[in-house]
């Protein structure tokens, strides 16, 4: 991966220059041989890994044919059609330049590359990951996929990303449903909604690189209606979309984020999607905690004191919905600090698991000093247990394994750009 290295470091650079007003082509203003003070010296500490620190970041061009060992070519595509406007930050020089904005370290996106390239290693030849919840893993990494704008910059990514965006379609195809399993199961209503997720954002990335891939926009449309209808009258969703329970707080949250990336879609007018995320937000504040000890807190059913930490997504969800300053959200916010979740004691205990997922999104979102305070916890747990080889290992109940394990602390860590904050309103 050495010219991907390379280019990766260029980034870097550019970005942390162009923060102390330096630009990468004024070469008098850049010591060939690092002096005491000098900016190759500030250089020279910033890219302190001795895995990156024997390459001269200086000497990588802008511009490299691509070999054997690359992985692709040494610069970006440019985006034909502009990225959404959230989602603009995720390629090339941006990224790292927000990543380093928003508090991240030039460490936290060589640890993601490390990530991304033990994940790239895993894919099956017809284009999954995974093996019983094969649709769930192959949209997980294709969330991380699209999150680091990899079929940008790397044309091994881009082919693996087409190779997985039409694994599923044909699983689509087969099945009805994006559920690995022929019926849709209870765990088949996750895989359907983390797999519409991942098809909507590949969609998104399609569009703006005009790449073609047969049958996406219908098999998108199509999974995102079953979404859509999945939701129940009270405002929830259920195991296989059923309509005859109240709804599970956990089913629900990856429905929200499956109609939050399809919303940017432009295939479905976008005041059809208000409506649905204020079901939900009705729905949810029926179940959310009033008792003094922990108000605001939100549970798997009705019970907030069963799994309390699903208070983190549901959080995340009324941020997507436009009503993350609303009381119930802030009531929210409120319970997660008291609780602990962004304290680095928890931060160890957890590792890569949903729900600080859920939560460094969230924080991410609500910005100011409670991002301030949190997101270097979470950063610096996950840095410090990241395998040698790139990946991660959950260890949770429902984060088990390298796999997910690693999409996950991935798309934690991608959290710096991958995602602007949406505007917020009370209400």
């Amino acid at each position: 991966m050495k010219i991907k290295q390379q280019y990766l470091i260029r980034l870097i650079l550019m970005a942390f220059l162009a923060q102390q007003g330096i630009c990468l082509g004024q070469q008098a203003k850049l010591d060939p041989e690092p002096t005491e003070g000098s900016d190759n010296e500030t250089q020279s500490r910033l890219m302190h890994d001795p895995s990156v620190a024997a390459t001269d970041p200086t000497s990588a061009p802008a511009t490299t044919t691509t070999d054997s060992n690359a992985g692709g070519s040494g610069t970006a595509r440019e985006p034909y059609i502009p990225l959404p406007t959230h989602m603009q930050n995720r390629c090339g020089e941006a990224r790292i330049k927000r990543m380093l904005e928003a508090g991240g370290t030039p460490q936290t996106e060589i640890a993601i590359q490390k990530g991304i390239d033990w994940l790239k290693s895993k894919q099956k030849p017809d284009g999954s990951w995974g093996n019983a919840y094969a649709n769930a893993d192959t949209g997980f990494a294709l969330l991380v996929l699209t999150g680091s704008c990899e079929i940008a910059e790397d044309s091994i990514a881009e082919e693996q990303f087409n190779k997985a965006v039409v694994f599923l379609i044909n699983q689509y195809k087969k099945n009805g449903h994006l559920c690995t399993a022929p019926t849709m199961s209870s765990p088949g209503t996750y895989e359907h909604a983390v797999a519409t997720y991942a098809l909507a954002e590949a969609y998104i990335f399609c569009k703006s690189f005009s790449m073609e891939i047969p049958e996406l926009e219908n098999t998108l449309r199509l999974a995102g209606n079953q979404v859509m209808g999945g939701q129940n009258p009270k405002g929830g969703w259920d195991y296989s979309y059923g309509q005859g329970s109240e709804g599970r707080t956990s089913v629900a949250l990856w429905q929200i984020q499956a109609l939050y990336a399809c919303q940017q879609t432009g295939i479905w007018p976008k005041e059809r999607f208000q409506p649905i995320y204020d079901k939900f937000m009705k729905w949810i504040v029926t179940r959310q905690s009033k008792q003094v000890e922990n108000v605001g807190a939100v549970g798997y059913q009705t019970d907030p004191t069963k799994s309390p930490k699903l208070t983190c997504g549901t959080y995340l969800a009324f941020q997507m919905g436009s009503r993350g300053k609303s009381k119930p959200a802030q009531l929210m916010l409120e319970f997660i600090k008291s609780a602990g979740y962004t304290t680095e004691k928890y931060a160890k205990v957890s590792g890569p698991d949903y729900y600080q997922y859920y939560l460094f999104q969230a924080m991410r979102n609500a910005g100011g000093e409670d991002w301030d305070k949190y997101h270097h916890i979470l950063r610096d747990s996950l840095l410090a247990s990241q395998f040698e080889d790139g990946k991660w290992v959950g260890q949770s109940q429902y984060a088990q394994g390298a796999h997910l394990g690693t999409c996950l602390a991935l798309l934690s860590l991608q959290t710096y750009y991958r995602n602007l904050p949406p505007k917020q309103v009370g209400h």
